[in-house]
């Protein structure tokens, strides 16, 4: 059986010399001939007998061996869920039902570093773990792929392989000058495809940005069909309420279709995160949800909105800090106002199309009183 390999750069096959000649055989004598040269053409049995099993990382989604995009808006969390699937690739606990092989992980914290680094205390304090006891590494800051390439592989064959490869985000690694253009995407797809080929046969999960003005029903990364078409498959990470987003896939995915997966985002205070003068810190982090707590979740939300509208149309001057005590929002110490709250639900409010905000008033749409009058949720 001849094997084909391929040159990354160039994207050819390239064939032994002696493989590059063809033998002619009659039509229906496509039987091996004395001959020691073998034909570049297989048979049917010769063809079904190169298929090799799927190698699941994450069973019935992501490939060992595969290059995936995760594709999402500002805030949907997807630094959340790549920090999520590294957690459970290292410690090899089950995602959302699904099997997840254990394995190590590498993780290019490009966008942010200190971010990602608080983010991961807070998730490993969460799933009650070390952080010095997970099988996961971290190359903090922005480099070229391209001219570390082998010293990252050298490092990666030292620890013995990796099973996943995080790529946070490509757009901090891009090389090019213009995400929007397919050939520029599209040889970086390439460039990221050759992290495939580092030691472990690793899956490569690379957050990516939508294009510009994407709405939920369209989240597939910049570049076009260039980079699009390059990757294997790409996860999308859609919103879907106030901290609550949808991975499913838009675009192209190479494998079974699978039920979509619901995370809710909410806020931690780890013990380990403390400010200099001692007080606690926020993070935030990916837990799934059941789909009867999401829908908790969106008739608090969908609550929240309607008392939020009601306190506007008593009192369009009021602040936020106002609003939040109106409607008794506080934060832990039960006494602080909860500003972040109200001003995400305000915000909601106007997104729907329900407040205005002009002359540092809120104005209340026809639209939204008829909700308020109602008392329908909006």
């Amino acid at each position: 059986m001849v094997v084909l390999q391929f040159d990354a750069t160039t994207v050819r096959p390239i064939l032994p010399e002696e493989d590059c000649e063809f033998t002619t055989l009659p039509a229906n004598e496509n039987k091996a001939s004395g001959n020691s040269e073998q034909s570049v053409i297989l048979s049917s049995a010769e063809f079904v007998r190169g298929f090799t099993p799927p190698d699941y990382l994450i069973d019935g989604i992501i490939q060992s061996g595969f290059l995936y995009s995760l594709t999402g808006q500002t805030g949907s969390g997807k630094t959340n869920v790549a920090l999520l699937f590294s957690a459970h690739t290292a410690l090899g606990l089950v995602l959302a039902g699904r099997e997840v092989a254990k394995g190590r992980v590498l993780y290019f914290a490009g966008e942010n570093p200190d971010d990602v680094r608080m983010r991961w205390i807070g998730l490993c304090h969460e799933l009650r773990c070390r952080p010095e006891r997970m099988d996961v590494y971290f190359k903090p800051g922005v480099f070229s792929i391209q001219a570390l390439y082998h010293e990252v592989a050298r490092e990666v064959g030292i620890l013995g392989g990796v099973s996943l490869i995080i790529v946070d985000t490509s757009a901090a690694y891009f090389p090019g000058d213009d995400e929007n253009g397919n050939k520029q995407m599209g040889d970086y797809a390439r460039l990221l495809r050759t992290l495939t080929q580092m030691p472990g046969n690793p899956a490569v999960i690379a957050a990516s940005h939508p294009i510009k003005g994407a709405q939920s029903e369209n989240l597939v990364p910049r570049g076009g069909s260039g980079f699009l078409n390059e990757v294997d498959g790409n996860l999308s990470l859609a919103k879907q309420g106030d901290r609550v987003s949808e991975l499913h896939t838009q675009g192209k995915f190479r494998g079974p279709d699978f039920d979509p997966i619901t995370f809710t985002m909410p806020t931690i205070f780890p013990p380990q995160l403390r400010d200099s003068r001692g007080r606690p810190i926020p993070t935030v982090m990916a837990k799934i949800e059941s789909d009867a707590n999401v829908e908790s979740q969106k008739d608090k939300a969908a609550t929240d909105s309607f008392d939020m509208l009601v306190a506007i149309t008593a009192n369009g001057k009021a602040s936020l800090v106002d609003l939040a005590k109106q409607l008794r929002w506080f934060k832990r110490d039960g006494q602080t106002p909860d500003k972040i709250k109200a001003q995400r639900t305000v915000e909601k409010l106007k997104k729907d199309k329900l407040v205005t905000y002009d002359l540092d008033r809120w104005t209340v749409t026809t639209k939204g009183k008829n909700a308020a009058n109602s008392r329908v949720k909006p």
